[in-house]
């Protein structure tokens, strides 16, 4: 990066940041991520309105004025790249590219270090990666899931996460096999899609610090991450499930499926306590609540004449809970304060008591469930293949404790 100064247009010098392609090829919208949120106010602001107009990662040129100043921010990148000399053929990027690569560097240089986790094949799992993991609050929820645990010991998750690298590593390596590929439209896709989470650079900037990542990693993270999804479709793709298991499922587990007590409600929203009381003085009259919700109600089911439908009472806000165990059938309640400027007239239609669900009725359900499960095992049995075929070395520093460490061909068919 270097400075330029250039007019602004009333005549006072500005600056420009000009970014060009000696910065490693690397995608403009993650770039501009990292180096203007270090730019301080004025690179803050570029960022900010930059950031705004990002609708994909294309080079561009913004400027921006403000006071007389320019800042002319210009980044001559190519686009959607995750290093130099990743783009393949017609905008493709074949497995075991940028975060392989990058990998397989670092265990070259870090192997005297320690650094190396564990070996897979002979490709390195550097120590980097199991901390950016567990620095990842998402990913620690899930191995405390997968634990089943609230606070396991520090041992117990570590053990778990170096098993996700191992694996992760296992399908990467049957990317490469299939000589899979990511496209750039993809990966563009990707990056739009998680930059679309964070409300300005800023934020995005510390969602990375917090994990450690950098351009070069995220984007090789990213794409990583599309190849092991893509190999984990292809390895479920043929899994179906039977009437008959369907059939047996419910058999066994019928007292699990069941439907929880329903209600059937009329709710009238009106925009004040007056006008609710108002509304109760007419069906006292003897006013049909129907006619009198299409008329005055300001909700989403006026044309229903305020009609719910039947709904499980487990789906209702507590407030709304409450208000309705004190209703039998026919009545209505007192003006209800929902939010500021809403207040509800709730009817209770009827009830329905919880009861087990038949088989039509719980056979979405348990399809579901039995999918997941057998997708799962299908996933777990093509690992557990995988590892007694690979040669899989773990290398535990003094205070670590991982079973089987230096294994060899050993099964690491956990998750």
């Amino acid at each position: 990066m270097f400075l330029s100064r250039v007019e602004g247009s009333t005549g006072n010098p500005g600056l420009a940041c000009v970014f060009n392609q000696a910065m490693d090829s690397f995608p403009s919208t993650l770039r501009i991520t990292r180096v203007l949120a270090q730019a301080g106010r004025v690179g803050a602001f570029a960022g900010q309105v930059g950031y705004r107009n990002l609708n994909s990662t294309i080079p561009f040129t913004e400027a921006i004025k403000k006071g007389g100043l320019v800042l002319l921010v210009a980044l001559s990148l190519c686009a959607v790249v995750a290093s130099p000399g990743a783009v393949q053929g017609e905008g493709t990027r074949p497995a075991g590219g940028a975060a392989d690569h990058d990998a397989r560097q670092d265990g070259l240089a870090g192997d005297k270090a320690g650094e190396i986790l564990a070996r897979v094949n002979g490709e390195p799992v550097m120590r980097t990666e199991l901390r950016r993991l567990l620095a990842d609050p998402q990913v620690r929820r899930q191995l405390l899931q997968e634990l089943d645990v609230d606070t396991p010991d520090s041992t117990a998750l570590r053990q778990v996460a170096v098993l996700k690298l191992i694996h992760r590593r296992l399908f990467l390596q049957e990317a490469g096999r299939q000589k899979l590929a990511v496209t750039r439209q993809a990966l563009d896709q990707n990056i739009s899609a998680l930059r679309s989470r964070f409300a300005d650079l800023e934020s995005f900037g510390i969602w990375m610090q917090e994990r450690g990542l950098d351009d070069r990693l995220l984007f090789g993270s990213i794409r990583d991450d599309m190849l092991v999804t893509r190999v984990m479709a292809a390895l479920v793709a043929g899994v179906e499930v039977a009437g008959q298991q369907v059939q047996d499922y419910y058999v066994s587990h019928e007292q699990d499926l069941t439907i929880g007590e329903e209600v059937r409600l009329r709710i009238i929203v009106v925009a004040s306590n007056a006008a609710a009381r108002d509304i109760l003085t007419a069906l006292r009259a003897g006013g049909n609540f129907s006619r009198l919700a299409r008329k005055h109600s300001l909700g989403l089911r006026a044309a229903q004449g305020g009609d719910t439908g039947w709904v499980n009472t487990a789906t209702l806000t507590p407030p709304l809970e409450r208000v309705v165990d004190r209703l039998q059938p026919g009545e209505a309640s007192n003006p209800l304060h929902k939010d500021a400027g809403e207040f509800l007239v709730v009817a209770l239609e009827g009830r329905r008591p919880a009861r087990v669900k038949n088989l039509d009725e719980a056979r979405p359900e348990i399809e579901r469930r039995l999918l997941a499960a057998m997708r799962q095992e299908t996933i777990q049995a093509w690992l557990r293949e995988q590892a007694q075929n690979s040669t899989i070395e773990i290398f535990p520093q003094t205070n670590d404790s991982f079973p089987g460490a230096h294994m060899t061909r050993s099964d690491h068919g956990g998750t």
